[in-house]
This record gives structure tokens, sequence and C-alpha cells, in this order.
């Protein structure tokens, strides 16, 4: 970060990533808050270049670079197209946001806690599945390549959760 606090600020990150609790300490008035949940998304765009000058060894050794779900379609000219969302689709859309909005959490001791859903005796099984291929392939890399396959046995459950939500 700008005011030197780096490594503090992806200690943080990496709470997120993994929705655990933390606590902010405020030294403008020596206040402490505990955040029982976490999470957050982030989108954007970066050029590789860009991406290449920005990410340290450090971020690479924490596993912070591993946590960045990255891709880098084929390059493609612009066209123009008139084609705009049919109504369906936006209310569709409007419809699942909706619903993910009315989710509920549990309340303990005060605080919300994140539902925990589980998986079908099928979904495990295809997990399981998934997982013992998937491990096989990861002893396969080695460094920061191995660290970012690793992170991907995790995201088949984020998306998994997306689109059985959504």
């Amino acid at each position: 970060s700008a005011s030197g606090r780096g490594g503090r600020d992806e200690a943080r990150w990496l709470t997120l990533f993994d929705g655990r609790p933390f606590n902010v300490d405020r030294k403008t008035n020596r206040e402490r808050i505990y955040i029982p949940m976490t999470g957050v998304s982030v989108a954007g765009t970066i050029q590789p270049g860009t991406l290449a000058g920005v990410v340290s060894d450090g971020q690479v050794e924490s596993g912070f670079l591993a946590r960045l779900l990255l891709v880098m379609p084929e390059p493609r000219a612009k066209k123009w197209a008139d084609a705009e969302m049919a109504e369906t689709s936006r209310l569709s859309m409007q419809r699942v946001v909706d619903q993910l909005k009315q989710l509920d959490h549990e309340i303990v001791d005060g605080f919300p806690r994140a539902v925990v859903l589980s998986l079908t005796d099928e979904a495990k099984g295809r997990f399981k599945l998934f997982v013992n291929s998937h491990g096989a392939e990861t002893i396969e890399h080695v460094d920061a390549l191995a660290a970012a396959w690793s992170k991907l046995e995790g995201y088949v459950l984020r998306f998994a959760l997306v689109d059985h939500l959504a």
C-alpha cells in the first residue's frame, strides 16, 4: 500500500479470500472492531506487462498471487453490435440477484455466521474423483504453478456454489 503497510494489507486480503473473521485496530480512537464474516469479490482487467511489474516475489511465496483467478482470452478485434440484452434475460438475472440478497445468515452470540451448505452424496462423490485426479496433476507442478494449481480445487466448490444458488 501507499502507506508502507503492504504486508499487512496483503494479510488482510488473504483472510478475506478464505472468509475468515478478523479484527481491525483503529489507531485514531484505539477502537478494536471484530468482523465475524468476511468476503470480497474483485473483478477487473490489467495488462500482462503491468501485472508482471506489480507482483513481487513475496506475493508469489505468500500464496497471494495463487489466489487470483487470472484469465487471458485470445485477442480479438472490436466489432460493433446492435444487439441488446433480451428483457427475459434481464428479468431472470434480476430474480437471481433478488434471491441471493434474501439469503439469511445464522445469528450466533449476536453476530451473523455463514451458513454452511453440505454436498449431496452424488456431488461429494464427483468432488472426490476431481480431488484425486487434480491432486495427481498438482504434484507434477512446482513453485508458483503448484501453488496456483492447488487453489483451483477450492474454485471448483466456489463455482459450484454460484451455479447452485443461481
